[in-house]
């Protein structure tokens, strides 16, 4: 009883203003398992440019329930975009260096660089969902995140392009204030994010068109081509 009426005060008192916040944290995705049918990561040094379109992935995301919908939940994905894409692409790249913009091809030469990835913020779509109850009621949250991305050698020549998304859910309480719905909104994004992100180093790191322009002499398949590995760190 005491926390339904914790919950009520909070929703007048919401109400009378614009709504209230609560800010939703999503931190940076390392650690991805990355299956490949080679044993090394992609030789040379490649420049990385993250295009993470900020107004893209700055949501106030809304509950689309009548329960709690007095409240938001802010979500700036930029930064934790752009640290992720650089861990991941790390893991399959044998040196990557992070640039602003895409460098010239008098500053790849220069600088020594195989070439340069660009990766582009497509959509991102995070939902909020409050499943009322008699002491306390549930909140179920979803994201779908994706982003394109292309590969090409230091002169200017397209290696590999394609794209990747992915779509993920999470339930949790609710809370006494609605407070719940952040935790779970991280928790469906997070998953999102590093399913999107495993999918994006697969296909670059198995791009056989990607490993023959990079390092013919070298390359290196598994003994089993069915068999899949983890690709060595």
């Amino acid at each position: 009883m005491r926390k339904l009426i914790v919950a009520l005060a909070v929703v007048v008192m919401c109400g009378g203003m614009t709504g209230c916040g609560y800010k939703t944290t999503v931190n940076t995705v390392s650690g991805i398992n990355v299956y490949s049918s080679y044993e090394e990561k992609i030789p040379g040094r490649f420049a990385l440019v993250v295009d993470s379109q900020p107004e893209l992935l700055t949501k106030k995301v809304k509950a689309s329930s009548f329960t709690c919908s007095a409240h938001n939940f802010p979500v700036a994905l930029s930064n934790t975009f752009e640290s992720s894409i650089y861990e991941a692409t790390k893991s399959i790249f044998e040196e990557v260096a992070t640039r602003v913009t895409i460098p010239s091809k008098e500053e790849m030469s220069k600088d020594e660089l195989s070439g340069y990835i660009l990766v582009k913020a497509t959509h991102f779509e995070p939902k909020v969902t409050f499943i009322p109850g008699f002491f306390s009621g549930n909140v179920s949250t979803s994201a779908d995140i994706g982003f394109e991305f292309s590969v090409r050698d230091r002169e200017n020549k397209l290696i590999l392009s394609s794209a990747v998304s992915a779509s993920r859910s999470s339930d949790g309480e609710a809370g006494g204030a609605c407070e719940g719905g952040a935790t779970s909104l991280s928790e469906a994004i997070s998953k999102a994010f590093r399913e999107a992100l495993e999918r994006y180093a697969e296909r670059v790191s198995n791009s056989t068109k990607l490993r023959e322009a990079f390092d013919p002499p070298l390359l290196k398949q598994a003994d089993v081509p069915q068999a899949a590995r983890i690709i060595k760190k």
